[in-house]
C-alpha cells in the first residue's frame, strides 16, 4: 500500500543516511514538530490522502461539509461505538484505507481529542466528481499570529504551502483545532424599519457590516463564519454601552456589505454624549486578559476604558460616530466596515400609539396571549378569522415576535415595547 505515512518513513530514513537533503520550511509556517499530537495528524492526512482517491469518499465528503454543525462546515464525528453507522467520515475512512482498523481509529482520536474535520472555503462551489482537493491540517506549534504559511498535501502526496491570509481559490480539506467559542451570544439578524434620520432618544442600530480584507478579519483555516465582536463606548460616562456579536459567512462580507440591523442601545445625548467609540474585534478563543482603549471624551480629553478579552483575538480597530454624523455614512477601520441606522418608537413590529407599539386586537369573544414568543389568541371552534391567523391545532396563531423586540398583553391587545 502506498500511503504517506510509509513516504514519511522513507525520508526519514533517507535523511538519516543523506544529511545533506534538508526540508526547505518557510520562515513564517510552523515547525510541525515531531510530538504525539503531530505525528496523529500526519497519519490521519496520510489516510485521507488515500481514501480521496476514491469518488465515493470524495462524494461523501461533499453531502457531509454542506450540512452545518455550529454554524461551520464540520463533518460530522466518528461514531466508534456503531461501525456500521451510515455518513460517518471515519468509517469512509476504514473501507478506503485497507490496512486501517477501529481500533487504530480510537488512539488517532484520542491522541487528537480537541480536533474537527471541516471544509472552510468553497463547500458550496466544490465538484466532487472532477476535483481532488489538497488535504492539510493545522500542528499543535501553530500561532495564527506568527505563522502565516501552513503545509498542504495534493492526492499524490506531494506538498504545498498555503499562505492562511489569502482565501484558496478551490475547497481545502482541513483537519483544525475547535475554537473556543460561544456561539449562544450571536443572535440572528433582523428585519427592521429602520428611519433616515437621527433622532435623539431613539434606538440606534448597526445596519451593514462588511470588510475589504477579510483575511484581516478572518484566516480561512478558521472555517467559512467570522466570530466578530463590537464594544461601544459612550463619550460622555466612559462606559460601556453595549456589546455585540456577529456571526456571518465569509462570503456574505467579503468585498461587500451584509443587512444585519442589530440594535446597539438608545442614543440619548443626555446620557451617552455627543459621540461614541465602537472597537471591533474577531473572536478566537482562548484564555481571558485585560485590555484598555483610548478614546477622547465630551471634553476632547484622552480616556481610557479597560475591558476583558480573550488572548486568541484579534483586533479589528477603532472608530467615532458622532451623533451628529450622516446616518448610513460608511466607517471603516481598514479591516472591518460598517454602517449605522436609527430608528424611533416600532423599529420590530406595531404602530406607534404614543406610548408602545400597537400590534392588533384578537376578534370580539376571544383571548389574547403570548406563548412560545408568538401571538396567539384562543379560537372559536377551530376557526381563527384575525387576518393573516391559522389554527396550529390547539389555538389561533398570529405572528412570531422578531428578535430583540419586548411582548406584552394589554387590555387584550398585542404589544410590543416601544424604543
Amino acid at each position: 500500500m502506498k500511503t504517506i505515512l510509509k513516504l514519511f518513513i522513507a525520508l526519514f530514513f533517507l535523511i538519516s543516511c543523506q544529511k545533506e537533503v534538508i526540508e526547505v520550511i518557510p520562515n513564517d509556517s510552523p515547525d510541525y514538530a515531531k510530538n504525539e499530537v503531530n505525528l496523529a495528524l500526519q497519519e490521519l492526512t496520510s489516510l485521507f490522502i488515500e481514501a480521496s482517491s476514491s469518488k465515493a469518499f470524495l462524494s461523501e465528503l461533499k453531502k457531509e461539509s454542506l450540512i452545518e454543525y455550529h454554524d461551520d462546515y464540520l463533518l460530522r464525528k466518528p461514531n466508534l461505538n456503531n461501525k456500521n453507522s451510515d455518513g460517518q467520515i471515519i468509517r469512509l475512512l476504514k473501507e478506503y484505507s485497507t490496512d486501517l482498523d477501529y481500533d487504530r481509529i480510537q488512539e488517532l482520536v484520542n491522541s487528537i481529542p480537541n480536533y474537527e474535520i471541516s471544509v472552510p472555503v468553497n463547500a458550496e462551489e466544490w465538484d466532487e466528481s472532477s476535483y481532488k482537493p489538497l488535504i492539510a491540517y493545522i500542528p499543535s506549534d501553530f500561532n495564527e499570529k506568527i505563522h502565516k504559511m501552513i503545509k498542504a498535501f495534493d492526492n499524490d502526496g506531494e506538498e504545498k504551502w498555503l499562505s492562511i491570509e489569502d482565501d484558496p481559490e478551490l475547497p481545502i480539506i482541513l483537519i483544525r483545532p475547535k475554537e473556543d467559542i460561544d456561539y449562544s451570544k450571536y443572535t440572528p439578524d433582523n428585519d427592521t424599519n429602520l428611519k433616515s434620520n437621527r433622532i435623539n432618544g431613539a434606538a440606534e442600530f448597526i445596519k451593514q457590516i462588511g470588510t475589504d480584507n477579510i483575511g484581516a478579519v478572518e484566516s480561512w483555516i478558521s472555517g467559512p463564519r467570522c466570530e466578530i465582536k463590537v464594544i461601544t463606548i459612550s463619550s460622555k460616562t466612559g462606559t460601556i454601552i453595549s456589546t455585540d456579536y456577529f456571526n456571518p459567512k465569509r462570503r456574505e462580507i467579503k468585498n461587500k456589505f451584509k443587512t444585519v440591523n442589530h440594535k446597539i442601545g438608545t442614543w440619548d445625548k443626555n446620557i451617552h454624549g455627543q459621540f461614541w467609540t465602537m472597537q471591533w474585534f474577531e473572536e478566537d478563543g482562548g484564555n481571558s486578559v485585560t485590555m484598555s482603549v483610548q478614546f477622547k471624551d465630551e471634553n476632547g480629553f484622552t480616556s481610557s476604558l479597560s475591558y476583558t478579552i480573550n488572548d486568541k483575538d484579534d483586533d479589528l480597530g477603532l472608530k467615532t460616530v458622532h451623533f451628529s454624523d450622516y446616518v448610513g455614512m460608511t466607517y471603516n477601520t481598514g479591516k472591518i466596515k460598517w454602517t449605522n441606522h436609527n430608528s424611533i418608537h416600532c423599529p420590530y413590529i406595531g404602530q406607534w400609539d404614543t406610548q408602545n407599539c400597537y400590534v392588533g386586537t384578537p376578534p370580539s369573544g376571544t383571548q389574547a396571549f403570548i406563548y412560545a414568543n408568538t401571538f396567539y389568541y384562543t379560537d372559536i371552534n377551530g376557526t381563527c378569522s384575525y387576518p393573516g391567523s391559522w389554527f396550529d391545532g390547539y389555538n389561533c396563531s398570529v405572528t412570531s415576535v422578531p428578535n430583540g423586540a419586548q411582548p406584552f398583553i394589554y387590555n387584550n391587545n398585542w404589544y410590543v415595547a416601544a424604543y
